[in-house]
């Protein structure tokens, strides 16, 4: 991965839907927002999607699927809960994405590989959110 594709993810906000009008936003390198701490506890957590693999944009309806095939996987995970979320970038990029609580990194680095993503963002518990590379 690029210097500028690496400094995309890590200037992306990353959102998580906690309600109908309620975002908490996660930030390379920085504490969880206090709601998702609440969420989370002490568990393991992750920040994933199925989109636009290795970065590369790919008709909606390829998107989508993708998608829905991640949930299902993630949905095999014991214990893990999924939350809508969207990753939006400098420049109009925006991912629609999945925040998941009780998924742990091995767990996240398969599916991250099975769907082709360069990263994903994940952490455990109130720690600070960190990038996790799967590709150089």
């Amino acid at each position: 991965m690029d210097e500028t594709l690496l400094q995309a993810y890590r200037d992306t906000e990353y959102l998580v839907c906690l309600d109908t009008v309620e975002w908490a936003c996660i930030r390379v390198d920085q504490a969880l927002p206090a709601s998702l701490r609440r969420m989370v506890d002490v568990s393991a957590w992750g920040f994933i999607t199925a989109w636009n693999p290795l970065s590369e944009a790919r008709a909606l309806a390829d998107n989508l699927a993708a998608q829905r095939a991640l949930r299902a996987d993630l949905q095999i995970i014991p214990d893990a809960s999924m939350f809508a979320a969207i990753g939006i970038g400098r420049g109009g990029w925006h991912e629609p994405s999945l925040f998941v609580i009780g998924a742990d990194q091995p767990s996240l680095d398969v599916l991250g590989r099975r769907y082709r993503q360069h990263a994903y963002v994940h952490g455990t518990g109130a720690e600070p959110a960190r990038l996790r590379i799967l590709s150089n």
